[in-house]
């Protein structure tokens, strides 16, 4: 008997032909579906707390719709709100779940009668199925992924940068009963599943290869939870990090993370009971001070006529004519962000929860003032408030920086990655210490 317990599940949540797909600003109507997406859970118990991951597997989801989904969840199994980690894959190639200005707006049809009772359905089985377990960890270098901030011709675009931070660690969690069965898996790994572009195919892009090959070797259910994936791009043979509407890219880059999330899993082999470690604590994320309105307005009208605006312009003016709003009904600007903040810990490895796209560098930097050997950041867990750079990245501009700058009102401190992970290193002691 062991009394450490684990449960998985999956649930399928393919939506229809002819739905919207999120992932860039052009409107794109899904004309196939290349592979079904899920909705995946396991529970994990030990002497009384218990825990469950989520992986969706879509592009993002707001806040409010992630904590929605997790006191629903809450409500039906009796775990409490705050262990409930919702975290998103983040294909390209799956319904709208977030709201965003100029990237469209969440289908609510869709959140309300598919995600969250599948959501629901995952986790409470997931919890059914707990049985006395064990686990290992395993852990190799991948090169699927590599940075995607190219400069070219002074300018940032979205293409390879070999010289640019890169994490290759892929990090496999793997579960056994106490007779040696298999129960499933997690895999942890950095990179975008942008390898099929503007494809009109609903797809889990490549990471559907690495979860169904894990799946094969296992025979039992996987989980993939994405990290800091936000300068980071696969690494296709055509020199981009998409795939430009062409879905061949999904099984080239598919495959080669298929061979990888073998040597991953096999590399689990050291079975044990851990010990499960939860905290959960309240951080405030600044804001910068409040733009003038007369900023506001000249920036407005130098931007031109909205409906003329693309991409991240458009984000920019909604972010701009919100603060002009905010003026006008006499509304005080907020100073910081509250987040619920939940860390976790399995043994020697901690895992840390981010509402982000974190760049890479951020990842490394948590893990290296972390107590624990090591720590992986599950990217766009909790919701997602976009792009989180670097602040040295901040200067060379570029479609993530634009993004980020036109995430909230008033804005973002420009030193929020070294903030971000000095408070998240401040939990991850008190956990190390329990």
């Amino acid at each position: 008997m062991s009394n450490f317990k684990v449960g998985m599940a999956k649930t399928d949540i393919t939506p229809p032909i002819g739905t919207l797909l999120y992932g860039y600003p052009s409107e794109r109507i899904s004309n196939n579906v290349l592979d079904p997406i899920a909705v995946n859970a396991v529970a994990i118990c030990q002497d009384g707390e218990t825990i469950v991951l989520i992986s969706a597997e879509i592009c993002a989801m707001n806040l409010d719709k992630c904590k929605l989904v997790a006191e629903s969840i809450a409500k039906s199994t009796g775990v409490k709100a705050e262990n409930i980690l919702y975290s998103c894959i983040h294909t390209h190639s799956a319904p709208i779940t977030r709201t965003s200005a100029g990237w469209g707006t969440a289908d609510m049809g869709y959140v309300n009668d598919t995600l969250i009772p599948k959501s629901i359905e995952a986790a409470s089985t997931a919890i059914a199925n707990m049985k006395d377990a064990v686990m290992a960890v395993g852990q190799i270098n991948s090169y699927v992924g590599i940075n995607r901030r190219q400069i070219k011709d002074g300018e940032v675009i979205l293409g390879q940068n070999p010289e640019g931070p890169y994490n290759p660690k892929m990090t496999s969690f793997v579960f056994k009963d106490t007779e040696g069965n298999n129960i499933g898996s997690i895999i942890h790994f950095a990179t975008h599943p942008t390898c099929g572009g503007e494809n009109l195919s609903v797809s889990r892009d490549w990471p559907g290869y690495m979860i169904d090959k894990a799946e094969e070797i296992t025979g039992a259910p996987c989980m993939y939870i994405n990290g800091a994936e936000g300068d980071v791009g696969p690494r296709l043979s055509n020199g981009r990090t998409t795939g430009a509407g062409d879905e061949s890219y999904i099984k080239e880059t598919g495959l080669i993370a298929a061979k990888d999330v073998e040597a991953a899993i096999t590399d689990a082999t050291v079975f044990k009971v851990p010990t499960l470690k939860v905290h959960t604590e309240n951080i405030s994320l600044p804001f910068v001070e409040m733009p003038s309105l007369e900023s506001v307005l000249k920036k407005m009208e130098e931007m031109g006529d909205p409906e003329k605006l693309i991409e991240v312009d458009i984000s920019t003016y909604d972010r701009l004519s919100k603060i002009k709003k905010m003026y006008e009904d006499k509304v005080e600007a907020p100073t910081s962000l509250e987040l619920k903040q939940t860390v976790i810990a399995l043994d020697d490895v901690a895992i840390a929860p981010f509402p982000f796209e974190a760049f890479c560098k951020i990842a490394l930097s948590l893990a290296e003032k972390s107590p624990f050997e090591e720590t992986l950041l599950f990217g766009l867990t909790g919701g997602s408030f976009g792009y989180l750079p670097t602040e040295d990245q901040i200067p060379y501009g570029g479609y993530e920086i634009g993004s980020f700058k036109a995430a909230t009102i008033p804005g973002f401190i420009e030193s929020l990655d070294k903030y971000i992970v000095d408070e998240n290193v401040k939990l991850l002691n008190k956990l190390y210490n329990k």
